[in-house]
């Protein structure tokens, strides 16, 4: 039988090598991309947008618009 102290570092070392090579995306940092047509306006309608951004400090938002076909 192996000595309690071996077994303490055995544990310590296989807690290490399992829990330190986790990478875990954060999903509140992901950008949609949207190739397709989300939505179309003529002359006679309004559009507006509202949000919350969950964290402070925002930099800016980008807006892609192009003609419709």
């Amino acid at each position: 039988m192996f000595p309690l102290s071996t077994l303490f570092a055995l544990l310590v070392l296989l807690s290490t090598f399992t829990t330190a090579c986790a990478t875990l995306p954060d999903p509140e940092t992901t950008q949609d991309f949207n190739a397709h047509t989300v939505a179309t306006v003529d002359a006679a309608h309004t559009v507006g947008q509202t949000f919350v951004a969950r964290r402070p400090r925002l930099n800016g938002i980008d807006l892609w618009l192009a003609p419709a076909d």
